[in-house]
């Protein structure tokens, strides 16, 4: 899966001109000003071209055009199918537009609401842009090239998505700007795609970097680092490393519980991940201490009457009857049925399991019960 952490602002300010230009005041010799008065006529003169070509074939010219032009431009081709050719040579010696960085915005809006080719489009149309600027070895590059390592790994293009992290990866080593929230999450997408590979090493040590840069830069005891650890416990869990999956999944319970309880949405899932472990462990009282504590936060957020909270509820069952409580195994299980049964999912292959592991709690109990009346 991929990582969704909390929306924030990654983008740097404005930076510096690419090349700044003199002053037209004193200081600029007689060759230069002329210079720059001959490309403002040029400009002028071509008003009328510009406003033509726009109109008419949706189309910048030669000379470029101005920067609402060139946003309205690329709307109107999602939008009206206009088809522009888009010359981004007036954006090279001047300070990046806000109009620039709206065409990604797009690509974000598109992404949420689930138009994964629109968002690849906005996207890479947002790095022509800064292709053609001279900007792609830039924050914002790094930015870009991490959004569309999203939208491929949403279409379950694994390889192409690592391709792009990678890219913002060597971008942001480049530039030094690694170490910083937004190198943390791309080290993280980075660890979540050799996860899915089935690259456990590589997976694990892409996290590891990810809290190591977390805690240099105080953003460890955050949300952000919650999410990490509960990465770093899937992975060594998947390695057979339940000592250490254990220990990070607690440790990311211990930075939950310093965090505000408004924000605690995610805490059910942790517990439900420990509990996992404690039973792999056979620990039976520790595993159901913490799916009980799953279930009072589900029952708090309202999500208990759903297929998660079913699953939780069969979890609860399982543990009951290895501890021999068959009667509270059966009543869990029972929770879990009416809830399966509410959400029409009783015929799915979890509604299909629980039903078998019914049958199976109900015979042991029917058994247990005969043998106590005979004795």
């Amino acid at each position: 899966m991929l990582l969704v952490a909390e929306e924030r602002d990654f983008r740097t300010p404005a930076r510096p001109r690419l090349r700044p230009r003199a002053p037209l005041g004193g200081h600029a010799d007689k060759e230069e000003l002329a210079h720059h008065l001959l490309q403002h006529q040029a400009s002028l003169a071509s008003a009328d071209l510009c406003g033509k070509k726009f109109k008419e074939n949706c189309e910048i010219p030669d000379m470029g055009a101005a920067p609402r032009q060139v946003q309205q431009m690329i709307h109107n081709q999602h939008d009206l199918d206009c088809k522009e050719t888009l010359n981004t040579s007036s954006y090279v010696n001047v300070w990046f537009e806000p109009e620039e960085k709206a065409v990604m915005d797009m690509g974000n809006i598109k992404g949420q609401q689930g138009d994964l080719q629109g968002a690849m489009e906005d996207y890479l149309e947002a790095l022509q842009i800064l292709e053609e600027a001279g900007g792609t070895e830039t924050s914002d590059g790094a930015l870009v090239n991490m959004f569309l390592g999203n939208i491929k790994g949403q279409q379950h293009n694994l390889t192409a998505a690592l391709d792009f992290y990678q890219k913002a990866k060597q971008i942001s080593l480049k530039i030094d700007a690694l170490e910083t929230s937004q190198g943390a999450d791309l080290m993280s997408f980075i660890g979540n795609i050799k996860g899915q590979q089935a690259d456990l090493r590589g997976a694990l040590k892409a996290y590891e970097e990810a809290r190591r840069i977390l805690k240099k830069v105080k953003l460890f005891e955050t949300w952000q680092g919650v999410t990490l650890m509960e990465f770093i416990g899937n992975i060594k869990g998947q390695q057979g490393d339940l000592p250490g999956a254990l220990d990070a999944y607690e440790e990311a319970k211990g930075l939950s519980d310093r965090m505000p309880t408004a924000a605690k949405q995610d805490v059910a899932i942790l517990m439900i991940f420990i509990g996992n472990i404690k039973g792999q462990q056979h620990d039976w009282k520790g595993a159901l201490d913490a799916y009980q504590e799953a279930q009072l936060l589900y029952e708090k957020q309202g999500k208990l009457e759903s297929s998660e909270g079913a699953a939780l509820m069969a979890d609860i069952g399982n543990i009951r009857g290895q501890q021999r409580d068959f009667a509270g195994a059966l009543k869990a299980y029972s929770q879990a049925k009416r809830i399966y049964e509410k959400t029409g999912q009783l015929d799915t292959a979890a509604g299909v399991n629980l039903l078998k592991a019914m049958k199976a709690q109900f015979v042991l109990n029917t058994s247990v019960s005969t043998s106590s009346f005979l004795e």
